[in-house]
């Protein structure tokens, strides 16, 4: 144990704290500022900005709530949760409504159970396509009947707050304003800890996070689970693109196009999470490669070249960030630490350590300045003391799965193998993307 202080205390304190901060500076620096800009930019708008205070986007939300929703589901073989869905909707507080379902192929009940709804007058408009098409193909033939100026697509499963759909259209006073995403919780939070941690991880990532970079116009996600369009901008731009990722790709065009995309911070849906390891694992795979594939070998070349006449200033720098923090960073500390590790394996644990220690200092401070201006319903005070086994699932879960999703679709697109979207579409994008 002596020994293994006295290495601790002359690696940060001796001449071998100087090689460790030369090395790591960028890191430190990159994560420390970047976890604070978020804490501060996600509640800028809640403390300062009379145009995003929840009351009066609820004001503004009632206006544009008259001139009514139209709201697309898309089923695959998930007929109860349809049923949980469409009567959730129906407890909105908006007037106006459209309901339409698509059944994308099912070969369970959905059907049936899509029929009584129709039966029942839940549901105003039923399409069975028989064939499986995929989700971006269902949601497509759901846009034909979208009746009122604006459009909602949600995924079966999700459930919402009353008055989720209300706050979001204030956005839309803006006419700028093509879209507005929404946030998404997780509804099985206490079914295990895995679920409870994925809680943690989408309050961070799909609320906080989210919120941050829409203050700096760098937001270009929109949630499948829930988000909300302009129709006739829908229809402008086609809707979405065939294969995985359609929520992105949709998100990209309008940003590219010139549209803004808002996020509704008190704005909440609740989906259901994985419950296994197996699961969460396959989840995140698909959505970081789903990434790599859409941002960087679609659209990177249109946004990035500062010389193009379609450069997009916040896309570039949003493309950017994405890079260096998911691929560039991770791989520079992986690197280093197989040197230090082969250097010095007597102090690889401390140093792994520390480094734990920092990040946990800036979750638990993100967490505790968070809580203080999320919406009641989804304050949840046990994060404070899940906070330590959060940082390590992301150290040792999702970020090492990230980065591992940004190499493998690099090198062999892994996202045209997802079962996600019908294999003979896959088949056919794949022959599009070599040409």
């Amino acid at each position: 144990m002596k020994d293994y202080l006295d290495f601790a205390l002359m690696l940060y304190f001796g001449t071998e704290a100087h090689i460790v901060i030369q090395t790591f500076w960028a890191i430190f620096i990159v994560t420390v500022i970047r976890h604070l800009l978020s804490i501060i930019f996600s509640s800028w708008h809640i403390l300062f900005s009379k145009n995003h205070n929840i009351h009066n986007l609820r004001l503004r939300g009632v206006h544009h709530a008259a001139r009514g929703v139209s709201i697309i589901l898309a089923s695959h073989n998930t007929d109860r949760e349809v049923i949980q869905t469409v009567l959730s909707l129906r407890e909105q507080t908006i007037p106006k409504m459209q309901i339409i379902l698509i059944n994308d192929g099912s070969t369970d009940f959905t059907d049936a159970f899509a029929r009584d709804l129709v039966r029942r007058k839940l549901v105003d408009n039923y399409v069975d396509l028989k064939v499986r098409g995929g989700k971006a193909a269902a949601l497509n033939a759901g846009l034909v009947l979208s009746k009122y100026d604006f459009t909602m697509f949600c995924d079966t499963g999700t459930t919402f707050h009353r008055d989720a759909i209300e706050i979001a259209l204030g956005y839309f006073d803006d006419p700028s304003v093509g879209a507005v995403s929404c946030g998404v919780g997780v509804r099985n939070c206490d079914e295990n800890l895995l679920t409870y941690l994925q809680k943690m991880h989408y309050f961070i990532s799909c609320t906080v996070s989210r919120n941050a970079l829409n203050f700096m116009g760098l937001q270009f996600v929109i949630s499948g689970a829930f988000g909300l369009f302009r129709t006739d901008v829908l229809r402008t731009i086609g809707s979405h693109f065939p294969g995985t990722g359609e929520d992105l790709d949709l998100t990209l065009r309008l940003r590219h196009l010139g549209w803004r995309v808002e996020f509704s911070y008190f704005s909440m849906a609740l989906t259901d999470a994985p419950t296994t390891i197996a699961g969460l694992l396959k989840q995140t795979l698909r959505w970081d490669r789903d990434g790599i594939k859409l941002v960087y070998q679609r659209f990177a070349h249109y946004v990035i070249n500062p010389f193009s006449r379609t450069f997009n200033p916040h896309l570039a720098v949003g493309f950017i960030d994405n890079f260096i923090v998911g691929a560039l960073l991770p791989a520079i500390m992986y690197i280093y630490m197989s040197y230090f590790t082969f250097i010095h394996r007597e102090g690889f644990l401390f140093f792994m350590f520390t480094v734990y220690l920092l990040e946990l200092f800036v979750e638990l401070l993100g967490v505790i300045f968070s809580l203080m201006f999320v919406n009641r319903f989804d304050r949840d005070y046990r994060f404070l003391y899940y906070v330590p086994l959060y940082v390590l699932l992301k150290q040792l879960f999702y970020e090492p799965l990230r980065f591992a999703a940004i190499w493998s679709e690099v090198i062999f697109k892994h996202s045209y193998k997802d079962n996600f979207s019908p294999m003979k579409v896959q088949k056919i994008l794949k022959k599009e993307e070599v040409r």
